[in-house]
């Protein structure tokens, strides 16, 4: 074969190289954005008394949400954003979850991990300024 006979070839492989490119660029953006509509903010309210082992075990709980290779490649991987916010001597952590990842499994993890921490749902789901 000669260079003038892979000039077919080469250009079908990079169209097709540049459809899967598209493809996977709109999955990303069409999830972000459910992520996004369909996000929940989750209120936790530390107990007197923190165990500094809880975290450890609060991660390993928040693994779980983790996809696979394939899945975070195809449609990406969501994030959980933490907002700390100290009251003079009193810390309030709101933990916004996007939309498809399981809010009952970030409150049970945060629950798990801190027994008497106080963990509520918020009305608010958009992500903005701390009201």
């Amino acid at each position: 074969m000669s260079l003038p006979d892979l000039v077919p070839f080469a250009a079908g492989a990079a169209l097709m190289v540049a459809s899967l490119a598209t493809i996977r660029a709109v999955l990303h953006r069409r999830q972000i954005r459910r992520w996004r509509e369909r996000g929940q903010w989750v209120s936790v309210a530390a107990p007197p008394e923190i165990d500094p082992d809880g975290a450890v075990q609060l991660w390993r709980h928040l693994a779980q949400i983790e996809r696979g290779p394939w899945k975070r490649w195809w449609c990406g991987q969501p994030h959980l954003i933490f907002e700390y916010r100290f009251d003079g001597p009193r810390l309030r952590v709101r933990i916004w979850v996007p939309g498809g990842v399981s809010v009952p499994l970030v409150r049970h993890a945060v629950a798990a991990a801190w027994p008497g921490a106080a963990v509520t749902n918020e009305t608010e789901t958009e992500l903005g300024e701390w009201k």
